[in-house]
């Protein structure tokens, strides 16, 4: 046999420590977890529930002649709205017709904005 083996098997083993009390426990641990769930809370669900309250109101909004994009990427223009469905113009003489919960986002067409026209400011001729 070899040597080496029997060296390795002849050194003394770590001293062994006593054992100890457990740490902590449920009493502990408890709040964390209210404190974990709670950012939690403010930092992912409340942000996501606003978000999808006001694209819920944009649908809702939806009127003839605005620009959309489906959630597949389409873009085009909506010529008809129902109940629960909008019908949109994506290039000539093509229309599909996609529920509302398909819409992503929402360009409204105001053609009543009207133009605002900035005048320069006159200057004094006293200096």
């Amino acid at each position: 046999m070899n040597f080496s083996h029997f060296a390795i098997l002849a050194q003394e083993s770590a001293p062994v420590a006593p054992p100890t009390q457990p740490q902590g426990g449920l009493g502990q641990m408890m709040p964390m977890m209210i404190l974990m769930m709670v950012i939690f809370y403010f930092v992912l669900i409340r942000p996501q529930r606003k978000q999808a309250k006001e694209l819920e109101q944009k649908r809702e909004g939806i009127q003839i002649g605005d620009d959309v994009v489906t959630i597949g990427g389409i873009h085009g223009r909506v010529t008809n709205k129902a109940d629960r469905t909008v019908t949109v113009k994506v290039a000539d003489n093509t229309k599909i017709k996609f529920e509302k919960t398909a819409i992503n986002q929402v360009f409204p067409n105001n053609k009543e904005k009207e133009a605002v026209v900035v005048e320069p400011e006159e200057e004094s001729a006293e200096k």
